[in-house]
């Protein structure tokens, strides 16, 4: 079996509430899919999450990379930022994920598949 490619999440939050950030984060570390990073962009000041004993996992796993803003991009910027940091990590792939989001287990497997057939039909209608 061949090894899974390196999929990139890019997530840019701006004062997230923690009850539910814990919820997004944990479904991002459920998926079915193992390699992944998630680069996790923040617009608002990092402290309360960090200092939250709740986060502690996310953390700790390396697979959750974490960066606060020394100033406010915006919503745009900030995804920009988190997309641009994520694709620099040599993924094959990138998905976004909005602060908001909760996803199911197998998100980031059905979610390759579906690319890897595009790109495939992609390369079939460009090159005849």
């Amino acid at each position: 079996m061949s090894a899974q490619a390196a999929i990139g999440i890019a997530l840019a939050a701006y004062k997230p509430e923690p009850n539910f950030l814990y919820q997004q984060l944990q479904s991002i570390a459920f998926q079915t899919w193992t390699n992944w990073v998630c680069y996790i962009s923040f617009d608002s000041p990092l402290a309360e999450i960090q200092n939250n004993n709740r986060f502690k996992e996310f953390f700790d796993d390396k697979r959750f990379v974490w960066s606060e803003n020394e100033k406010p991009l915006g919503h745009r910027l900030n995804f920009e930022k988190a997309m641009n940091a994520v694709a620099g990590l040599g993924v094959e792939a990138i998905a976004c994920c909005d602060q908001d989001d909760v996803w199911f287990p197998f998100k980031l497997a059905i979610s390759f598949a579906n690319y890897k057939k595009i790109k495939v039909l992609w390369r079939f209608v460009t090159c005849g």
